[in-house]
């Protein structure tokens, strides 16, 4: 398992299956969480003071997050 669905199982630990289960067969889906994991640990990175950030950038990053956890939710809800 990749570890951008190691994220989202830690995000969404009621849909385990779910995740794994669109993993193998959706590429779309795949795409969406390794975005997803990319634009955490962009976060991640600024809210350690590892790597500053724009406050503009960093806003733009968690619009983006709430986005794409939005569309990941309702596929794992459809």
């Amino acid at each position: 398992m990749p570890p951008s669905f190691q994220v989202l199982i830690g995000e969404f630990p009621e849909a385990f299956e779910r995740i794994l289960e669109l993993e193998s067969v959706d590429p779309d889906f795949a795409r969406l969480a390794r975005e997803y994991d990319s634009i955490n640990a962009a976060l991640q990175l600024f809210e350690t003071s590892i790597d500053p950030m724009p406050a503009s950038h960093q806003m733009d990053l968690r619009r983006r997050k709430t986005y794409l956890k939005h569309k990941i939710s309702t596929r794992l809800a459809a």
